[in-house]
């Protein structure tokens, strides 16, 4: 996604206000002083990135990544630090699509990892992690695919 493109910005601002809602999130609305900073914070973030997943012309997902270094490969490596698909659109291959299009950009950048983070009582997101290969690592809320590259 392009932060500074204002349809763009108002999709993933949504997205991330649902996200937030979620049992999964915080379970209150996103500050109105984080959705004032966020996509201008991002912007200016090196290495992050925003995939946004669309049905019938409307957001329904979105995957937040940022890119970091890991010395023992000296390569780069990728953490995906939010992964969403609204309630509605759950189970529909969306989170597959968007952890797909991840790794694609992953592999173009020749990163040798890709890490995320997810809650112990989020069943399907960790199933779904789990099914691209993420294996539970240390702390135990952490996966990281190993042998990405």
């Amino acid at each position: 996604m392009d932060y500074k493109d204002e349809r763009q910005s108002k999709d993933f601002l949504f997205l991330m206000d649902q996200y937030a809602r979620d049992p999964m999130g915080l379970e209150d609305p996103l500050p109105i002083d984080v959705k004032n900073l966020l996509c201008l914070k991002l912007q200016e973030l090196p290495g992050a990135a925003t995939f946004l997943a669309y049905k019938d012309k409307g957001p329904v997902g979105l995957a937040t990544c940022l890119t970091s270094f890991s010395t023992f490969d000296a390569r780069k490596a990728i953490n995906i630090h939010d992964l969403f698909v609204i309630s509605e659109e759950r189970g529909l291959g969306i989170g597959d699509r968007l952890l797909q299009a991840i790794q694609k950009r992953a592999r173009q950048m020749d990163c040798c990892q890709l890490t995320i983070e997810v809650r112990d009582d989020n069943h399907s997101a960790r199933k779904l992690y789990e099914r691209f290969g993420f294996e539970e690592g240390d702390p135990p809320l952490r996966f990281m695919k190993k042998g990405f590259y």
